[in-house]
């Protein structure tokens, strides 16, 4: 490996990747920003095809790192949503089924293997970033020398609560699948139940590289979600089968997760606003020659923003 300076790393964009700087003042504070790898390693190779027809510079890279960086910020937002909804969801059933006090929601009885389920909780008492001595749960200790199950799953992650609904029964597991998909209650009970847990795995995978700082327009995930996962729900005009594997592990398939996941109509379309107006603010800023970059990178289809609403109309028809 070799260091580089700042006036080396210039040159080196100038020269390797073709990319041309008008100020050499600016792009050295770029890269003092936003860093070199994030802002050319990052989309060096996805950027290689606009390049055979239209010169690019350091600010075309900038505005891609922006509206990653946008999206990044919109997507979050509602992926904590369909988060806080999960475990509202999953709260309530553990409230109402099993109990509001600590030792009856996780008592491994409930579930459906007691040797996995006390594992789960074990480890969820273990972990040092897990702290019921803070509020809220510090508050209903004090009070009520219990923590409710509402209270304790806001204490801990994504990736501890999947582990707890994974434990579930069946029928408790389909409860909360009807609540939140409700576009899944024709499918049978395998079908709709895996079909949850790819959709949640996927999303989740995404969360994670929002949140340490990683990018996302061309971002792949190790996580798949079978082809009939969408097909079945989405007509071919926003996913065409023979489209369907150029767009598997990247954003296109995330915004339609997103879009399966939120059950609610006014945040759904809230949503697609929102993600259409940012969209707009740097195409109509920028122009054509930054929309050939941005889908280019992204992998998104020319139309996405009308797949999108098509989306919605498509699962309106399904419920």
């Amino acid at each position: 490996m070799i260091f580089y300076t700042y006036e080396q790393l210039k040159d080196k964009l100038n020269d390797d990747n073709k990319i041309k700087i008008i100020n050499d003042d600016f792009a050295i504070h770029s890269f003092k920003i936003y860093g070199y790898f994030d802002l050319v390693n990052n989309y060096k190779s996805d950027v290689k095809q606009v390049q055979e027809n239209q010169e690019l510079t350091i600010d075309d890279l900038l505005a891609i790192r922006e509206i990653d960086n946008d999206l990044q910020s919109l997507i979050f937002k509602y992926l904590i949503q369909i988060e806080n909804t999960f475990k509202s969801h999953l709260s309530y059933l553990m409230g109402q089924e099993f109990g509001v006090n600590k030792a009856d929601y996780t008592n491994p009885d409930n579930y459906e293997t007691k040797i996995s389920s006390e594992r789960v909780f074990s480890k969820i008492e273990e972990k040092d970033h897990i702290d019921f001595t803070r509020d809220p749960a510090k508050h209903y200790l004090d009070k009520y020398s219990d923590i409710p199950p509402w209270v304790f799953l806001k204490h801990i992650p994504l990736g501890d609560t999947k582990n707890i609904y994974k434990e579930l029964k069946n029928d408790h597991k389909n409860y909360i699948v009807n609540e939140m998909v409700p576009f899944l209650k024709s499918v049978s009970e395998n079908d709709k139940l895996q079909c949850f847990k790819e959709h949640m795995d996927f999303i989740h995978e995404f969360r994670n590289t929002i949140a340490h700082g990683g990018r996302l327009l061309n971002y792949k995930t190790v996580t798949k979600v079978q082809p009939k996962n969408y097909t079945n729900l989405f007509s071919k005009t926003v996913i065409p089968i023979n489209k369907i594997y150029k767009y598997e592990r990247r954003i296109y398939q995330l915004l339609l997760s997103i879009i399966l996941l939120i059950n609610d109509s006014y945040l759904r379309g809230k949503f697609i606003a929102e993600v259409e107006s940012l969209y707009k603010f740097f195409t109509q800023s920028r122009g054509n020659h930054f929309s050939d970059i941005f889908l280019e990178v992204s992998g998104l289809p020319n139309d996405f923003i009308y797949k999108l609403k098509q989306s919605v109309r498509d699962l309106s028809t399904t419920s």
